[in-house]
């Protein structure tokens, strides 16, 4: 049997990091339409002085977006993999003074100690679900503590669901739509079998430990976060997240 990695381990690896970034587009369901909506959410005009987290930056794509969107706004990237960190930096040189960057692991208290102040929006895609459920409950609490009054957190993340009937409708779609993704934006085409196929191996080895969405807005909840919703779905992806509000 293949030993499973841990995430940790897999972002270390150069070869996953350049995969990555080379399929992000094709196997992650309309991940555009995911970043812009994500970057809408932020609960501040245009043109206000804004300070952002982003959790789990990684080559700075969502962190890039909220620079473009937020032109007097501060941004923070933090990341546990120095090869995503790297790329990240080099992507988003241009923002200069603009921009931080922090190396740090999300599952460490270690991390809180890492950045100063407080923010008006905390924002993550594909990070979260890498924790355990323990830690993910904890670092809610966390992040509500160094979010702003009137801010918000924002996460983008897979969940996983507890109906076996829905999570097989819900693989039929995901494998449909890379599928599609991938003829639209690399030109490719790819029998239905080979994707489901591989899906299901990356199943197999992967460190991932995505929660219910259902319990994730709960602890959000019970983290102090005020209206608590699920903003955008789509199969086994979702855009969840909460407001603070005094």
């Amino acid at each position: 049997m293949r030993k499973r990695v841990t995430w940790k381990d897999a972002w270390r690896r150069e070869e996953k990091v350049r995969h990555f970034l080379k399929v992000a587009d094709l196997v992650i369901p309309r991940r555009r339409e995911q970043i812009e909506f994500i970057v809408q959410l932020i609960p501040h005009e245009p043109s206000a002085p804004i300070r952002v987290l982003d959790l789990g930056s990684g080559q700075g794509t969502l962190a890039e977006a909220v620079l473009e969107a937020f032109p007097n706004s501060r941004v923070v990237c933090l990341d546990g993999s120095a090869l995503m960190m790297k790329i990240g930096m080099e992507r988003l040189e241009k923002y200069q003074n603009r921009v931080s960057f922090v190396l740090e692991e999300l599952d460490n208290l270690s991390w809180l100690k890492s950045i100063n102040g407080k923010f008006d929006a905390v924002v993550s895609s594909l990070a979260i679900h890498h924790l355990s459920d323990r830690r993910k409950k904890a670092i809610f609490r966390e992040i509500w503590g160094i979010t702003k009054d009137k801010g918000a957190l924002i996460i983008a993340d897979p969940v996983k669901t507890d109906s076996r009937f829905l999570g097989q409708r819900y693989e039929r779609v995901l494998i449909e739509t890379i599928r599609r993704q991938a003829k639209e934006i690399a030109g490719i085409e790819r029998a239905y079998e080979e994707v489901e196929a591989k899906h299901r191996k990356a199943q197999r080895t992967s460190p991932d430990k995505p929660a219910t969405l259902r319990a994730q807005l709960r602890w959000l909840k019970q983290a102090g976060f005020v209206d608590v919703d699920c903003f955008w779905k789509y199969a086994c992806f979702a855009i969840f997240g909460g407001f603070k509000r005094k």
